[in-house]
């Protein structure tokens, strides 16, 4: 994959711009389930700089790489870049009107600004906009914005806050059925009720 991906790469100019973002992309999410953090890296950077090349631009497909990319510079440890990355990807995907990477972008930049000395006031806003727009059935969904809301909010100094959306989200969590989300649920309420 990583072959095919400098292949594709390095001829992205004269017309292989979308066989490059394809390969580019495979790769990045081939070295995201390694652990290669670094590689992926620069391959979500190189599906970026294909895609410009491409006919029509898939301004949609620069949103999910933009969010790819903010994954993988994050577990890099490159939390500043993430942090950018994903500012980029929401502006664009609020821009467009893409609320599913709206949605992701929104939570991806949360769990950057999961950090002492990294909290954002904005992502608060961010993560109220996108909860405001998701539709009442997708409960397990809503429960992760929720989480994501309160441990924003809880950063920010806003404990009592921070428990009321997290007790939302356990009873949504709940209802789901989802064990995952149920655990990050409660382990945001133990600590904003502090």
């Amino acid at each position: 994959m990583a072959q095919l991906s400098h292949h594709f790469f390095e001829s992205h100019q004269v017309g292989a711009a979308g066989e490059a973002v394809k390969y580019s992309t495979r790769a990045a999410q081939r070295q995201m389930a390694l652990a290669a953090y670094e590689e992926a890296t620069r391959r979500y950077e190189m599906a970026l700089q294909a895609l410009k090349f491409k006919e029509p631009d898939e301004t949609n497909q620069r949103c999910d790489l933009l969010i790819g990319l903010g994954e993988a510079q994050n577990k890099a440890g490159q939390h500043p870049r993430a942090r950018e990355t994903f500012q980029i990807a929401a502006s664009a995907a609020k821009l467009l009107g893409y609320f599913e990477s709206l949605t992701n972008a929104a939570l991806g930049l949360e769990e950057v600004n999961w950090r002492p000395g990294l909290s954002d006031p904005n992502t608060v806003g961010l993560l109220e906009e996108v909860l405001a727009g998701l539709d009442e059935g997708d409960t397990t969904l809503k429960a992760r914005v929720l989480v994501a809301q309160a441990r924003a909010l809880y950063l920010t100094g806003s404990a009592d806050m921070a428990y009321m959306k997290s007790q939302q989200a356990v009873v949504l969590a709940r209802q789901a059925e989802d064990l995952p989300t149920l655990i990050r649920t409660l382990t945001v309420a133990s600590y904003a009720r502090r």
